[in-house]
């Protein structure tokens, strides 16, 4: 068989060794993400402050997006109906944010399965609603979240807020980025957005694992 030029081959390793380059500069030129344990891959909720009814929250390897782990959610009063429960639960976590700067979030959300009751699934940024999911997501698998908002102050407090009267909503992947711009005439954050619809993990498993009803 003929063999390919020296020279070709070359230039072939050249543009290899060019690309590589390029991603490797893209890659390290990454905005860094500010949250902490955006993944949960700690196995718990560390980096994060729980709120509200925690009876049914945890993390667990059931069906993650992405690594091994990804937080569940599932505070109802409905199967508790005590004096004084609380309907919902969440996590928040303050984020090292500058004045006027604009960030990006993203996040995925999955409803692990449909029934009666309430959904509610909320991303505030100190206490604006950035994203409020209001139905539940009849288990369509993992959605994406993605949109902007400003900072405020040298610190800006990211909660989630959740309730889930039949099973649970499924948390993985939360992310917020400096853009690297600022707020200006023109310059508007996009509201958050439902962007993507992913596949379901697991999630017939966990189902049959619902834990019993407690008292809030």
């Amino acid at each position: 068989y003929p063999t390919e030029p020296a020279a070709s081959r070359v230039e072939f390793a050249r543009l290899v060794a060019k690309m590589a380059f390029l991603l490797g500069a893209a890659s390290a030129g990454a905005a860094p993400n500010l949250v902490a344990n955006g993944g949960f891959e700690t196995g718990n909720f560390t980096g994060w402050t729980q709120n509200g009814n925690v009876a049914y929250d945890f993390v667990a390897a059931d069906s993650p997006r992405t690594g091994a782990n990804s937080a569940f959610f599932g505070a109802s009063c409905a199967q508790a109906p005590v004096q004084g429960c609380q309907p919902t639960g969440g996590i928040s976590q303050s984020l090292a944010t500058q004045d006027g700067h604009i960030y990006a979030f993203e996040f995925y959300l999955q409803d692990m399965g449909s029934g009666s009751g309430t959904y509610l699934a909320q991303l505030l940024a100190d206490g604006v609603s950035l994203v409020t999911q209001n139905v539940g997501l009849n288990n369509q698998g993992y959605v994406r979240f993605a949109g902007e908002f400003v900072g405020t102050g040298d610190d800006t407090l990211l909660s989630f807020l959740f309730t889930h009267d039949s099973t649970w909503w499924s948390l993985d992947d939360v992310a917020v980025t400096d853009t690297g711009r600022t707020v200006g005439p023109n310059q508007t954050p996009e509201p958050g957005t439902l962007l993507l619809v992913g596949m379901a993990l697991g999630a017939a498993g966990l189902l049959r694992r619902r834990r019993p009803a407690r008292p809030c």
